[in-house]
């Protein structure tokens, strides 16, 4: 499996464990939500059944004080005969009750039959038996009438009221009459049903309004769901940055052995020409064409150490940075032997120099080899990415504490989307041809680091065909840290 199946089966399994969170946290939070509406109901439901007890124990309370004989009589005031009291009616009971006053009274209701079960969620009771006796309203033909299933019905609501007033109850509800066991078409939450066993009505109590509060009463849940996605989607996120970070620099480091290659081979070769010239073609015999070859050679082998040196030293930074060495020194006496040192390159590349300082002497203190090397590989630049017949422009000030070194060309520019990443170890910015101008990104990488540690600036401006200028920013004295 090569480098990028690696990459793009690390980034799928990601997705995919992100994924798979995602949808766990989802069924976790809705698990939650429905723990919190089943705690919902039972209160609701407690509350409901609460009212339901104290209706009936108020009722009792009433009965128990009344005088000492109790009549079932009709509308009429008669007293009606058993055979009246058929099991359609849902009453069966005697037609006179006289009891002592301090004698407990039994009500016994039979109220089901083999066609209607009560279910496992609705409780039973004769309500309506019970506010008809208190009302002195218990006879066989009214009880079953709209009047007295309306005062039911607003006895209970007006008591469930007065229950959830009383527990602060969090969200809105509203009590409902059902037809048996059907559920209205526009309920969504009840509480369990109440069914009253003489009249066959069921109450219960529906919410509405209460998603804000489960929600609210679900919120650690929430906010640790919503942490840990984020938690670990920042950790995938910094684990994608670093695998792109590492194909990238894959990637420049192909990149890097390529031109590497290729200029270790070009002075290898031409050493190898001239010494092969030298040995077999009789060149020993003219001392000039011998001292052309050795001064080729001493060029091409020149060129070699410099590059294994630009190699070594950044693995030295690597591995512990720069090594520095401050001294008192003149910047613009040593930038004036850098432009005489490379005047023979200037020669060749038709090149016009023009320095300019804004004193005679400007001294800090620096690393006079890697300060070099800055001022070499600027240059060296400047060379290389300008058009035929180059203008390099270098500039040397002093402002206050801090001493300014520019160098700008007029050469081919660099793209706005490469200018940030110009310092990075191993970039190069595209140009077609790899090989079209000689280099290893390795040159401004170096720079930067020694601008740096002498708690430097750097920056760059530049534009596609109008040129490029690096400024450097150094401070007069050196602060070690």
């Amino acid at each position: 499996m090569n480098q990028k199946d690696q990459f793009r089966l690390s980034i799928g399994l990601m997705a995919a464990s992100l994924g798979l969170l995602v949808v766990f946290l989802g069924l976790w939070l809705k698990s939650a939500y429905k723990e919190e509406e089943q705690v919902l109901q039972k209160s609701t439901t407690q509350a409901f059944f609460t009212s339901i007890m104290g209706i009936q124990n108020e009722a009792f309370n009433e009965l128990y004080g009344r005088p000492d004989l109790f009549i079932w009589h009709d509308s009429t005031g008669k007293i009606p005969p058993p055979e009246l009291f058929k099991s359609d009616k849902r009453i069966l009971t005697r037609h006179q009750i006289q009891l002592p006053r301090d004698s407990n009274i039994i009500i016994s209701v039979n109220a089901t039959s083999p066609a209607k079960v009560i279910p496992g969620d609705v409780q039973g009771g004769a309500l309506s038996l019970i506010v008809s006796m208190v009302a002195d309203t218990l006879c066989p033909d009214t009880i079953l009438s709209k009047e007295n299933n309306r005062q039911v019905f607003e006895i209970i609501r007006d008591k469930l009221h007065k229950t959830m007033v009383a527990s602060a109850y969090p969200v809105a509800y509203k009590l409902i009459k059902m037809d048996g066991d059907t559920f209205p078409a526009n309920t969504a939450f009840l509480s369990s049903k109440y069914m009253d066993s003489v009249t066959g009505d069921s109450y219960a109590v529906e919410l509405s309004e209460y998603q804000p509060y489960l929600m609210k009463k679900i919120l650690p849940e929430i906010l640790f769901s919503v942490l840990l996605l984020l938690t670990i989607s920042g950790a995938f996120f910094l684990v994608y940055r670093s695998l792109i970070q590492q194909r990238r620099l894959t990637d420049l480091k192909n990149d890097f052995i390529n031109n590497v290659t290729h200029e270790l081979k070009t002075p290898i070769t031409t050493v190898g020409v001239a010494i092969e010239a030298m040995s077999n073609f009789n060149v020993l015999q003219n001392p000039g064409r011998t001292q052309e070859y050795l001064d080729i050679s001493r060029l091409e082998l020149q060129r070699l150490s410099i590059l294994v040196d630009k190699v070594l030293k950044m693995s030295r930074f690597e591995q512990g940075g720069i090594d520095l060495k401050p001294e008192d020194l003149d910047l613009k006496s040593l930038v004036d032997e850098i432009l005489l040192s490379m005047k023979l390159q200037f020669e060749r590349h038709h090149a016009k120099v023009d320095f300019s300082a804004n004193a005679l002497e400007v001294r800090l203190q620096g690393d006079r080899t890697h300060l070099t090397s800055v001022v070499y590989n600027l240059l060296d630049n400047a060379l290389k990415y300008s058009l035929e017949s180059p203008e390099i422009a270098v500039s040397l000030e002093e402002e206050g504490e801090l001493v300014s070194l520019s160098v700008s060309d007029k050469g081919i520019g660099i793209p706005a989307e490469f200018q940030g990443k110009i310092f990075d170890k191993f970039f190069r910015a595209p140009n077609g041809d790899v090989h079209n101008t000689k280099g290893h990104g390795l040159g401004l990488s170096y720079v930067a680091k020694v601008i740096r540690e002498h708690r430097g600036q750097i920056r760059v401006d530049s534009s596609p065909g109008s040129g490029t200028r690096f400024t450097i920013q150094l401070p007069r004295i050196y602060a070690a840290g």
